[in-house]
């Protein structure tokens, strides 16, 4: 085995790891923003100062997922356009093509049928619909908690006889400032995201129509 074909199989599993680790961490990320939501609605008639707290965790916690998701995402693109390339020449055929797949598959309609049967091939006529990320919901939560858990702390404090407006008021654009940033950060990296996807994309088709002109110049055996 040549030393840079071992070496780039070492950098792909490390790469690998990486990923995983990365996703392990986000699911703990989601479920400690479900704990402070949870927190936020028991307490919410018995302390307004850790509404506008849990609120400002949220985003926090909103910010720290949206940074792995998008490093999940810059490993998969360095996977896929640098490194697939080169193992794959290493190996003689086309090796880690699982994220060119994945989206490909995720596309619906003609683009899954395309991956599952092939280009010329006709499969079955049953509606194949765009698969929706989980990314999606997961924004719906890390979105929709710190909005909710301030406009409770509004509430709370209209309702309370204490003359805390101008706290409340700071303290509340404070938490929806956090939570501005939050959305503008998440916002760019689904930017990033849509073009990332369209690379791997391009970087494969190109890989694959280099493969079928090596493939149409090799002399064969009668020649």
């Amino acid at each position: 085995m040549p030393e840079t074909y071992a070496s780039d199989l070492r950098e792909y599993e490390t790469l690998r790891q990486e990923i995983n680790n990365r996703t392990t961490i986000s699911y703990t990320l989601v479920a400690l923003d479900l704990a402070a939501l949870g927190a936020g609605l028991s307490v919410v008639d018995k302390s307004r100062a850790i509404l506008v707290a849990l609120a400002a965790i949220s985003s926090l916690l909103w910010l720290y997922w949206t940074d792995h998701a998008g490093q999940v995402n810059r490993i998969a693109a360095y996977i896929a356009i640098q490194l697939a390339p080169k193992i794959s020449a290493d190996e003689g055929r086309p090796v880690l093509q699982w994220e060119a797949f994945l989206r490909r598959f995720n596309a619906g309609g003609e683009s899954t049928y395309r991956v599952l049967f092939g280009p010329g091939e006709a499969g079955p006529r049953s509606s194949i619909r765009r698969v929706v990320s989980s990314d999606w919901y997961t924004t719906l939560l890390f979105g929709g908690a710190p909005p909710l858990l301030l406009g409770l702390y509004v509430a709370a404090n209209a309702k309370a006889s204490a003359p805390t407006t101008a706290e409340a008021g700071l303290a509340t654009a404070a938490g929806a400032l956090l939570w501005i940033y939050a959305l503008i950060s998440y916002r760019h990296m689904r930017r990033a995201v849509s073009v990332i996807a369209e690379a791997i994309l391009m970087a494969n088709d190109g890989a694959a129509r280099e493969d079928s002109a090596v493939g149409k110049t090799m002399p064969t055996e009668h020649e």
